[in-house]
């Protein structure tokens, strides 16, 4: 991913928590983007917006939160899907063609 200033990012879930690493920078340092209270089953990214969608399988629930473009800035979550339309939400992506 790359967000506005061209920075490459790594995203990546770990249990309850989403990562991030720098492309550009040579660092073996990561910095938490999202930490939850669920578990971060799968990631689906949107460049143009700069937003990245999940699904959380403890809260049956999608989600989805804005990339900051540094880390002084905290990522803002959102809930978009949750309750018992959800059986068991693992996969997630994006129409990136059509959208």
């Amino acid at each position: 991913m790359t967000v506005s200033g061209g920075r490459g990012l790594l995203l990546l879930a770990v249990g309850s928590e989403m990562r991030k690493y720098s492309l550009e920078v040579k660092q073996t340092d990561y910095n938490s983007l999202v930490v939850t209270d669920g578990r971060i089953q799968s990631l689906a990214v949107d460049t143009e917006h700069c937003l990245v969608y999940w699904t959380d399988t403890a809260a049956k629930a999608i989600r989805r939160a804005t990339v900051p473009s540094d880390d002084k800035h905290q990522a803002i979550v959102q809930t978009l899907r949750t309750g018992t339309t959800l059986a068991a939400p693992s996969g997630i992506a994006l129409d990136w063609v059509a959208k």
